[in-house]
């Protein structure tokens, strides 16, 4: 008798395991809902600033215009784990009209847990030359996707890591047709900003001798051009060129063309969007749970094999 109930209390604890946690041949697949998105359905509350703060000193202050120069802060308003995407190529609208609009310049993914805050710098660079860059008096709205060809520029200047003043001028380019008459005659800069330019498919001469219409950037890149290095556009060091030309991103391919619409980027070809992403990693808390389960399950099927082969006998 006290077998059996020893029995029954095994299986009967070994059953909330089993139902929490899911089979490893199905995995179930969860959203990765847009920041704007979440916010307009205020599953978030999110405050978007600049990062630099003109009155405080720092051993190594961020820039104002370029790399991790935006401030963001998610509050996670509901009783669920929420998946968010901040889209390379996503406008951040500033609230002050003095201040310039930025650009997302990289595809950034955040985890909040039920109600949980996070606060992380983004990368972004600035999108109007002759409004202020913002700094953390300057607040900002999540925005749609920019238009064509800065889109396709942001997602250039993220593929080869141009968080820098080439990225930055590259922007202006676009923007404001900027030339090294407004950026200064720094020829290696302007040299690297011109190559992420021509990668993008942008038909513009940023050194100003050709200057074209920023609207027929319908130009095909050149694919035998190498990859753009990581350090172009650094002022401390001369550019190099990596060797390995298969890195060169190809825009026109219809793996990587990207449609332009409100906060979701459609790869051609693809009929899933991008919020749909596969479900992660299962994290070690859900493994211990399947593994008490599992052994729990075993030892009340041993018990009860165990107890029949004694009443065989």
């Amino acid at each position: 008798m006290k077998r059996s109930v020893s029995l029954f209390v095994i299986l009967m604890a070994s059953l909330p395991a089993w139902c929490r946690v899911e089979p490893y041949w199905a995995p179930t697949k969860k959203d990765t809902l847009g920041l704007l998105s979440a916010k307009q359905s205020n599953r978030i509350r999110v405050a978007i600033r600049g990062a630099y703060n003109p009155h405080r000193l720092l051993s190594n202050p961020v820039s104002s215009h370029f790399g991790e120069c935006m401030e963001v802060r998610i509050e996670n308003t509901t009783d669920s784990t929420l998946h968010l995407v901040l889209p390379c190529g996503t406008m951040l609208l500033s609230l002050d009209s003095s201040a310039q609009n930025m650009l997302v310049s990289e595809t950034r993914y955040f985890t909040l847990a039920p109600r949980q805050k996070k606060y992380e710098r983004i990368n972004a660079l600035c999108g109007e030359l002759h409004k202020n860059a913002p700094d953390v008096y300057v607040n900002y709205e999540v925005g749609k996707l920019a238009a064509e060809p800065l889109l396709r520029l942001a997602h250039i200047i993220e593929a080869n890591s141009a968080q820098n003043k080439a990225g930055q001028y590259a922007v202006w380019a676009v923007t404001d047709k900027a030339t090294k008459n407004e950026l200064g005659e720094d020829y290696e800069l302007l040299q690297a900003s011109q190559k992420l330019l021509t990668l993008a498919g942008i038909a513009f001469n940023i050194m100003g001798k050709q200057a074209e219409d920023m609207t027929r950037a319908a130009v095909t890149p050149n694919t035998t051009k190498p990859a753009i290095s990581p350090n172009f556009g650094a002022t401390d060091r001369k550019p190099t060129i990596a060797n390995n030309t298969a890195n060169v991103p190809v825009l026109t391919d219809t793996a990587t063309i990207f449609s332009h619409k409100a906060e979701k980027i459609t790869v051609v070809g693809n009929p899933k969007a991008d919020t749909q992403h596969q479900a992660p990693g299962r994290d070690s808390s859900e493994l211990i749970v399947y593994t008490i389960g599992a052994m729990l399950l075993s030892l009340g099927i041993y018990m009860l094999g165990k107890k029949a082969m004694r009443r065989d006998a």
